[in-house]
């Protein structure tokens, strides 16, 4: 895969999202754990919170968790853009002088939500279009407003990843996926409805089944070529 092409990167937006369901409250519970050194080292040299980063993440992934088969166009959406997102800020956590065993863990990681990405991608075809317009262009809306964050957080961290990505390439060979595999996956996983796909789904739909609104949007946004 040539990453240099879907370098998209920014904190996934479910954390806050996700940590808001977890008591805050709650008491805190001492635990010993293994940590690899040099990033322990470099969490010690940027002062970062060990203990709240690691809440996050637990609260991401239990809620991950949760939604493991997401069944509304909305939640597999959702899954799919935190594992775009997760796929995409991966390699930020490399530089040189991480560990060739922790570059090669990262990539492996990358790999899974390539392969995660295109299971939400497979199941998204199945699954029939929003019933409404109005679903159909909230959709999109979402899509819409967490593509543009992506694109400014790009262009934000652009320059801070090169180096990473050419580490990736030299310790990771197997990851030269085919980008059609990967365009592929994004496209359909994330991709919009908009009208025109709205449109397409009502064509296939018996008009006995369609509501007065359906057949009013249709009359409204589907003639014309769309």
């Amino acid at each position: 895969m040539r990453l240099a092409l879907f370098v998209l990167f920014l904190l996934p937006l479910s954390i806050s999202q996700a940590f808001a369901q977890v008591d805050p409250a709650a008491p805190k519970e001492a635990v010993t754990l293994d940590i690899n050194a040099a990033l322990l080292e470099r969490a010690r040299e940027q002062n970062l919170d060990l203990s709240a980063l690691l809440e996050e993440r637990l609260a991401t992934a239990l809620k991950f968790e949760s939604d493991a088969t997401p069944t509304s166009h909305q939640a597999l959406v959702a899954a799919a853009f935190d594992t775009f997102e997760s796929m995409m800020f991966a390699p930020l956590q490399i530089d040189a002088t991480t560990h060739t065993d922790a570059v090669r863990a990262t990539c492996q990681s990358m790999i899974e939500d390539l392969d995660q990405l295109e299971a939400y991608a497979e199941a998204r075809k199945s699954m029939d279009a929003p019933k409404t317009l109005e679903e159909a262009k909230a959709l999109d809306g979402y899509l819409a407003g967490r593509f543009q964050v992506l694109q400014t957080r790009m262009g934000e961290v652009g320059d801070e990843i090169q180096g990473s990505i050419a580490i990736i390439q030299r310790e990771c060979p197997d990851m030269d996926q085919d980008d059609a595999v990967v365009q592929q996956a994004v496209a359909t996983a994330l991709g919009q409805y908009g009208p025109g796909g709205w449109c397409a789904a009502m064509r296939q739909k018996p008009q006995a089944e369609w509501t007065m609104d359906d057949g009013t949007n249709y009359a409204k946004f589907c003639t014309g070529g769309n």
